[in-house]
């Protein structure tokens, strides 16, 4: 190591050996990996944070990491100059194993030889010290080996070695006088589980539907929210409804798959819940006869109500699951346009994209409701008994002769009789318009509205 760091290290190591700095640490110094469950070959990288636990002033330090190089390999240093973080000590030096190299410190050669356990060493220093209380110093990278075994794996601060100089990590003041610190071991997992994919995160208001493909074979699925676990879910589930959510509030989903005790790296998304309620799509007119077919897709199950609009009034409300309806009596003759919109807690959505149809005005003959044979207010069995009657039973003419062809084929007989009970009584169909509105005969006829 150079001069500084072997200053350093002759004059503190009695300091440290006669202290466990474990018992009074004032400091920490941190080892977060990112992530922190990898596959096989994979980079990750690990954080390398000094935590004050009291008032401080840092003048400097030396911070060593070790790891077995049968299981990983230093791929990448990131120096706080290329952090460009809140804290740049006046000197940053280091060295590592091939590929990354040296970046200052000599000696020692057997910490970066490729065999058994590497290190990466550090020293450090201040000229005017730091107070900073908690803050990233540098970052490096490992990389898994192919061939790496599954399950948890430690950096360690290097033990003793006066051989190197080496008497530990540690900080120290402006003034060289140890800071007890402690050095927290990192750990990284490595897994032969598959994460989940195809992740989607769709904002709903007010909820977020979750969904994602399973991999592999899965025991089980986490799923969190901003670090907190939301819900632990079958090995097959699919998708998740958030309904616990707030509008334009942001949240990041993480996934993690289970499978024999071993956990799969992490998957991710960020969501916002948007203020606004989602639109319908997809909206399609059709004439079919004189009324209105409408038509269209929802992003989603989740609405209350659907709004129907003709020309900007509302005509109905339908179900919130609803993706059709039917305007049985539209204006003739004139362009009408129609819109849907959905309706969560109140909040309506903007309208859908419109649809504009002008549906022909009926043609000129008698207005008859089918099957309304008797005049009353509704088709039933009575109306088919004045049918056969006046067929079969010497009954008086029946008013309307175009209402009791129920089939529609231009004559009045039996099969109509048979035609509007099978429709009653047995599930038959239903008769032809005009039915269910009042209308004009569609199908030219010798029959009509007075015609014996």
């Amino acid at each position: 190591m150079n001069s500084l760091a072997a200053v350093l290290a002759s004059l503190l190591l009695a300091m440290l050996l006669a202290i466990p700095s474990s018992l009074f640490a004032q400091a920490e110094i941190r080892l977060e990996a990112v992530p922190s469950v990898v596959h096989p070959g994979d980079a990750f990288t690990i954080e390398v944070h000094v935590d004050l636990l009291g008032a401080q002033t840092i003048g400097g330090g030396e911070i060593g990491i070790e790891f077995d190089t049968q299981t990983f390999t230093l791929t990448g240093l990131e120096t706080p100059l290329d952090l460009a973080g809140p804290v740049i000590p006046d000197l940053f030096v280091w060295n590592g194993p091939p590929p990354v190299g040296a970046g200052g410190i000599t000696g020692c050669n057997l910490w970066w030889d490729g065999l058994g356990s590497d290190a990466i060493a550090t020293t450090f220093a201040f000229t005017s010290g730091t107070t900073e209380s908690s803050f990233l110093l540098f970052r490096f990278e490992l990389t898994a080996a192919t061939a790496a075994s599954i399950g948890t794996h430690s950096l360690f601060e290097p033990a003793v070695d006066l051989t190197c100089l080496w008497s530990g990590s540690m900080l120290v003041q402006p003034s060289g006088a140890l800071i007890p610190t402690i050095q927290s071991a990192g750990e990284i997992a490595i897994s032969n589980v598959l994460e989940p994919t195809g992740i989607v995160c769709n904002a709903l208001a007010p909820n977020v539907e979750l969904a994602w493909s399973n991999a592999g074979q899965y025991e089980s699925i986490e799923l969190f929210r901003d670090g907190i676990l939301l819900a632990t879910l079958g090995g097959s589930e699919t998708e998740y409804l958030d309904t616990t959510t707030v509008l334009g509030e942001t949240y990041e989903y993480q996934w993690v798959a289970i499978f024999s005790g071993v956990e799969s790296p992490p998957v991710s998304c960020t969501v916002t819940v948007d203020n606004s309620v989602p639109v319908p799509s997809g909206l399609a007119c059709t004439d079919v006869g004189g009324a209105v077919d409408l038509t269209w897709q929802n992003p989603g199950t989740l609405y209350d109500d659907i709004e129907i609009l003709r020309d900007g009034v509302q005509i109905a409300l339908a179900g919130g699951a609803s993706i059709s309806f039917t305007d049985s009596n539209p204006p003739t003759g004139i362009p009408t346009t129609y819109a849907v919109l959905g309706i969560i807690g109140g909040v309506s959505s903007m309208p859908s994209s419109s649809c504009t149809l002008t549906v022909a005005e009926p043609p000129p003959g008698d207005t008859f409701k089918r099957g309304a044979i008797n005049a009353g207010p509704l088709i039933d069995l009575s109306d088919a008994i004045t049918l056969l009657d006046s067929l079969f039973g010497g009954g008086e003419p029946i008013a309307c002769p175009d209402a009791g062809d129920t089939n529609d084929d231009g004559f009045l007989n039996i099969a109509d009789g048979v035609y509007l009970l099978t429709y009653l009584f047995a599930q038959g169909p239903q008769p032809p318009e005009p039915f269910d509105t009042p209308g004009v005969d569609p199908t030219p006829d010798a029959l009509g509205c007075g015609t014996a």
